[in-house]
């Protein structure tokens, strides 16, 4: 079965590898999640920010 995670978590994984200067591979590791995944999420990060969170993985605010 295929895991998912919340937008939150995605974008503090991104966070702590920028913040940390950890690299994908400790972080995926830490965190025992797949390198090409921290990876997308870390490419998600830089281009788009804090905002990947809205942007990407749009929230319906009610």
């Amino acid at each position: 079965m295929r895991k998912t995670y919340d937008r939150e978590f995605k974008l503090k994984v991104s966070q702590d590898i920028f913040e940390n200067n950890d690299t994908v591979k400790t972080v995926s590791e830490e965190y025992t999640i797949s390198r090409p995944t921290v990876s997308r999420w870390v490419s998600e990060y830089r281009r788009y920010g804090v905002e990947m969170v809205v942007s990407i993985y749009p929230l319906i605010l009610t």
